[in-house]
């Protein structure tokens, strides 16, 4: 049974089904794999408790072993499954508090995430676009909601054109601060880059000439028009 936290069968054996420790893309491509409603006999009726071992701080936070501290991965593949919109508000919860934390990028929470906001699609924009656009929130908070704003633009072209407006406005938007969002911006054009984002092009060479942009991922305005196809 999981460490501090009370969880019903069939819930509970998430808590005991394979750690992440040792090799995070093949517990990744096994999740992938995993029919869990079928393996654990999940329905939409565990959705609550999937949600409270999603974000259980005390799994989340390591105070258990690793197989315990796999359940709340698990439980996302879970709610992924069962297409839980009742988790979109409460999974934002990993962008606001662990978005600078290297176990959240080497646990495959990322990867999970923007699986799971693509796969809601729609019903998921206001709740990201309302992340996105919060600048009391980390830049890389932001970020990952941009992330996943450009991921389900990909999934459904019916609502790419919004996505592409979301990103846009936020790129035309100083920090409360006013000094530039840079990695902000890096996630940004990276999304608008993955949805081959014609329509924001006159933006995107803005931010770029006025060097509003971290060049890690897209050095220069060239190379992007470049990764574009336009040159």
């Amino acid at each position: 049974m999981c460490f501090l936290a009370i969880y019903s069968p069939p819930i509970d054996n998430l808590c005991h089904f394979f750690e992440l420790a040792y090799d995070i893309k093949l517990a990744y491509d096994i999740s992938r794999e995993t029919d869990y409603v079928k393996v654990f006999g999940l329905s939409s009726e565990h959705i609550p408790d999937l949600i409270r071992m999603a974000t259980d701080n005390h799994l989340l936070t390591g105070h258990v072993s690793d197989i315990e501290a796999a359940g709340p991965f698990h439980a996302i593949q879970a709610l992924i499954q069962l297409h839980a919109e009742d988790a979109i508000e409460s999974l934002l919860i990993f962008f606001k508090d662990f978005s600078d934390d290297n176990w959240f990028l080497d646990h495959g929470y990322l990867h999970s995430l923007l699986r799971y906001y693509q796969e809601i699609g729609l019903k998921a924009l206001p709740a990201l676009i309302t992340l996105l656009s919060d600048t009391a929130q980390e830049e890389y908070a932001r970020g990952y909601a941009g992330e996943c704003i450009g991921a389900i633009g990909q999934q459904y072209p019916e609502i790419r054109l919004e996505c592409i407006q979301a990103l846009v406005s936020t790129l035309n938007t100083p920090s409360s601060n006013n000094e530039p969002t840079y990695d902000l911006n890096r996630f940004i054009i990276d999304a608008l880059l993955d949805l081959k984002a014609v329509e924001a092009l006159a933006d995107i060479e803005q931010t770029y000439k006025e060097n509003r942009v971290d060049t890690f991922l897209v050095n220069d305005w060239d190379i992007f028009q470049a990764r574009m196809g336009l040159k």
